[in-house]
């Protein structure tokens, strides 16, 4: 019998979705991961090193959709980042569970939109942990 999504323990349905972004300014929309499959997000942290100013990041969804274009949805506020140094790693402020903002489709683009006025940060680490919304995943090849 074959081994399903949901016939595993809840914590081996999650997985970490993790990108080092490096010397990041203001206004860059720095994708994550581009979902191969449904998913929902379960928690997403963020950390920097070396920062100038107050930098910020937002986490937003993108969706290609025909005959309408790419839309762009804010999926958490904006996150003043702080030196890790300082506060170790921060979590994004995330809808309440159950909200329809955290369940992404195949296809969809997972972006870190930075901000913050004349802000930097030498390296920005985005952690997101999402959970399989089907039982069965379909992959494609992944470029890296």
């Amino acid at each position: 019998m074959s081994n399903v999504n949901r016939n595993m323990h809840e914590s081996e349905q999650k997985e970490n979705l993790a990108r080092t972004f490096q010397a990041t300014a203001t206004g860059k929309d720095l994708i994550i991961c581009h979902l191969p499959y449904p998913v929902q997000i379960k928690d997403a942290k963020a950390t920097v090193v070396g920062m100038s100013g107050a930098p910020t990041a937002t986490l937003k969804l993108q969706r290609f959709v025909t005959g309408a274009g790419l839309t762009t949805i804010s999926i958490s506020g904006a996150l003043t980042h702080t030196a890790i140094g300082t506060s170790g790693a921060q979590g994004f402020s995330l809808p309440a569970a159950g909200s329809s903002l955290l369940d992404l489709q195949a296809g969809d683009f997972l972006v870190a939109t930075t901000g913050g006025s004349n802000a930097a940060v030498e390296q920005l680490n985005v952690n997101v942990v999402v959970k399989a919304i089907q039982d069965i995943k379909s992959w494609y090849g992944v470029v890296s």
